[in-house]
């Protein structure tokens, strides 16, 4: 039996609104996250950090999320996910603040793991709410708008965190971010009903209630590989393609181009790909989305001409965009409704964790190996998660969602 929305909130019209305002708040906390992003690391630079400390700092993020991120989903289930979307957007706003007034790099850490624990509290929250309030035809729409409005948000804020540093300096970015989380705070604690699913009051009897079994729910963890590879596959393009774009003779201005075409289309295909999961099956999407990154990956290096390579990260972030839309829906169908958000959070631990571990790795590798053997290494471990993620789909029965 599907989740359902509690009897004195059937009101379509109620519950549609209700995802329309939640996907306004993930995209004004990742327009507030994309500032920020856009310009930490020269920030942290400017401010007398080490190569390595900025390493650290960018490391926190990605911790943060991975201790976090489970407990965040299973206390979700027992108190509601409004409060967490509030508490998330408010951290977008009081982080921001702070990194505007740090003037020791060293204090920047603990910011960086308060900013893990705002995107724990905002993102996953925010897609499991919408997944199980819309109905399972719909389903996949309303994630993949979700989804969508995220990437508006963390594009846009990429743009503007960059013009504004450059024309305002840094600290008129970050309080300009910390604006735009606290507009999100209130439209959460304002805009926001909190609807309850059916079947809420079992997570409040046991906050440890079923947690353990997700652990070993094969479904749950297909999910939860089919992030730790594409994790795997986004560092190596977040972290070495910029390298070896250089290496060929391509500008920062082109660059900077091919990123921002790649932004679009991952953005762009985030819609379809909801409206198409429910029709289709959202594990076909997922396994097609490390399909199309390993592809790509293994392209790469043989590529030189700016035009290819272009449309050869815009193919990685379809796949990434496909990733993002199908990895939720398929976890919001395959959980039952008391145990949804620890299990979002379960499977987003092991994505937290490829982040944490794989720029090291890979930037281990590429010293022994070469920058370019970097992108073959993506290009097999996406190959190895595609096949992990269908053979642990297959295994067991669909846990039925109540």
């Amino acid at each position: 039996m599907e989740s359902r929305v509690e009897p004195e909130v059937e009101d379509r019209g109620e519950i549609g609104r209700e995802i329309l305002v939640t996907s306004l708040v993930v995209s004004l906390a990742d327009l507030s996250n994309g500032a920020i992003s856009s310009t930490f690391s020269l920030y942290a630079d400017r401010l007398g950090a080490s190569l390595t400390l900025i390493g650290f700092l960018a490391s926190c993020v990605g911790l943060s999320r991975t201790v976090t991120g489970a407990p965040t989903g299973m206390v979700s289930d027992r108190i509601g996910r409004k409060r967490f979307l509030i508490l998330g957007a408010a951290l977008f706003s009081v982080a921001p603040f702070f990194f505007a007034i740090t003037r020791d790099p060293f204090l920047l850490v603990p910011i960086r793991l308060l900013m893990g624990f705002a995107m724990v509290s905002t993102f996953p929250v925010g897609l499991t709410y919408v997944g199980e309030l819309a109905d399972p035809v719909g389903r996949g729409r309303a994630i993949g708008l979700c989804s969508a409005s995220m990437g508006v948000g963390f594009s846009t804020g990429l743009y503007l965190g960059g013009y504004i540093a450059g024309s305002l300096g840094y600290e008129v970015n970050f309080l300009t971010a910390s604006l735009e989380g606290l507009v999100a705070a209130i439209i959460a604690w304002r805009g926001l009903k909190g609807f309850r699913v059916s079947g809420h009051r079992q997570a409040q009897r046991g906050l440890l209630s079923g947690f353990k079994s997700l652990l070993v729910n094969p479904k749950i963890m297909a999910a939860g590989m089919a992030g730790f590879f594409v994790s795997l596959v986004y560092s190596e393009v977040l972290n070495f393609f910029p390298l070896y774009a250089a290496s060929v003779g391509l500008s920062l201005g082109v660059i900077g181009a091919i990123f921002a075409v790649r932004t679009f289309v991952s953005t762009g295909v985030r819609l379809p790909t909801g409206l198409l999961a429910s029709r289709f099956g959202s594990i076909r999407f997922l396994i097609l989305s490390l399909t199309l990154c390993a592809a790509v990956m293994f392209v790469i290096p043989m590529s030189s001409s700016a035009y290819l390579l272009t449309l050869l990260l815009a193919v990685e972030g379809v796949g990434f965009g496909i990733y993002l839309t199908s990895s939720s829906t398929y976890v919001v169908e395959v959980s039952q409704s008391h145990e949804r958000g620890a299990a979002m959070g379960v499977s987003g631990t092991f994505s937290s964790l490829g982040d944490t571990i794989s720029a090291f790795v890979l930037g281990v590798f590429a010293d022994f190996f070469g920058l370019p053997s970097t992108f073959v290494l993506a290009s097999a471990l996406a190959i190895l998660g595609a096949l992990t993620v269908g053979i642990l789909s297959r295994r067991g029965p669909k846990t039925p969602a109540f």
